[in-house]
């Protein structure tokens, strides 16, 4: 058994959860959405162009079609 083990470690803090992407008005026009990172309920972008900030769309399926 190792010193690591045999020490209790304390859990790591909760971290708070990001958003899976960019707003759908970020990835259709294709500009660095930074909705994750602000605590409004709007990008920057949304904000500036006037635009709702939705994460509706489905994300893409990666990988072979069969």
């Amino acid at each position: 058994m190792s010193s690591d083990e045999s020490e209790g470690r304390a859990p790591s803090p909760k971290r708070l959860r990001r958003l899976a992407g960019s707003c759908d008005f970020c990835r259709k026009r294709k500009i660095k959405c930074d909705s994750s990172t602000t605590t409004n309920t709007r990008c920057t972008n949304c904000i500036t162009n006037d635009h709702l900030c939705t994460h509706d769309a489905p994300t893409k399926k990666r990988g072979v079609k069969n």
